[in-house]
């Protein structure tokens, strides 16, 4: 193998595992691939880290050590490019070694404007010290505002699953922070049981908020407030007439391609870049940030028409596959031989 650019993912984020593996799979032969301990032993890879969370633990200061002979394998591989992945604490101290050793670095970020919630300020701190010091290019999943190189792609990666009928409920799933917007989901939930509606909401994901017990407690949504696994979330989506997301703010979200994956529609709040996700109309259903009761009117019309919108997201699915990610990672690495 003649490597000239290196992938390294030090995040043990399932989904961004789960992009990550597929890179493997279709370039094992083209660029040197890294990851952290449990990544690296799955995909029979070198080891880049051995932190199990992104923050300041005794797992740092061994990746700090292991980022030396990281840069040796580098070197002695012949790569002159590093395209990190995921954001990730442990990539800090092996691109600063990188960067010394004269190694372009192309750093990976999929929230340019940090979510608040617990993990805001860390993230903003990660971005403007990777910004200021060390990127030589990004890439990222929306458009985003820098003189810095930018190569822009789509999430892309997920597997066609078999499309099933739904079962009478939406879906609101993935980890629960403050911007998803569950607040508005208490003014949506209460609007569909003052107009009769029978279907009814679950919220799906581990986290925590302010409007969870309030969301208990309205008798047409069902709160599974804890970790879910993915067999139990391939029947959730099976199940499902739409998956809504009324978050405050976005960039991306792999939970809309996930949706599509099980033929889904969505139906969202038009806010950052979720419109570059969703073909209004088609695939889903953009309403203007806040207005619930628009929201509830949308989720009824993706009902009543969910043959057309189903046939929309399949339609649609081909930008996000499995084959969209392999073109879109080889025209990458064929830019970065340039």
């Amino acid at each position: 193998m003649n490597a000239r650019t290196a992938i390294i993912c030090n995040s043990n984020n399932p989904d961004l595992a789960m992009y990550f593996s597929k890179k493997v799979k279709y370039f094992r032969d083209e660029a040197y691939f890294l990851a952290n301990k449990e990544i690296a032993n799955n995909l029979n890879i070198g080891c880049s880290s051995v932190s199990k969370v992104s923050g300041l633990s005794f797992g740092l200061i061994i990746d700090s050590f292991l980022a030396f002979i990281v840069v040796f394998k580098l070197l002695f591989n012949r790569v002159n490019t590093v395209v990190f992945d995921t954001a990730h604490i442990s990539n800090l101290p092996l691109a600063v070694l990188c960067k010394i050793c004269g190694i372009k670095l192309v750093f990976t970020i999929h929230d340019w404007n940090p979510h608040e919630g617990k993990q805001q300020k860390n993230v903003l701190l990660y971005n403007k010290f990777v910004d200021k010091v060390l990127a030589s290019a990004y890439i990222t999943f929306s458009k985003v505002n820098t003189d810095t190189k930018v190569y822009q792609l789509r999430l892309s990666g997920f597997e066609k699953q078999s499309p099933a009928q739904p079962d009478g409920y939406y879906l609101f799933f993935g980890r629960i922070e403050p911007y998803k917007g569950l607040r508005h989901l208490v003014s949506i939930a209460k609007a569909m049981h003052e107009k009769g509606l029978p279907e009814k909401i679950i919220v799906a994901g581990r986290g925590e908020d302010n409007s969870i017990d309030e969301l208990k407690a309205l008798p047409n949504v069902e709160v599974i407030n804890r970790f879910i696994s993915d067999q139990e979330l391939d029947g959730l989506l099976k199940g499902a007439i739409a998956t809504l997301l009324p978050y405050d703010s976005a960039t991306q979200s792999g939970v809309i391609l996930h949706s599509y994956s099980y033929s889904k529609p969505v139906v969202a709040f038009d806010v950052g870049a979720l419109h570059e996700y969703i073909n209004d109309g088609v695939s889903g259903i953009l309403v203007e940030h806040g207005n619930t009761s628009l929201f509830t009117e949308k989720m009824h019309y993706v009902n009543e028409n969910y043959d057309f919108f189903m046939s929309g997201v399949e339609s649609e699915f081909k930008e996000f596959d499995d084959n969209a990610l392999e073109r879109q990672y080889k025209a990458l690495l064929e830019s970065l031989k340039r």
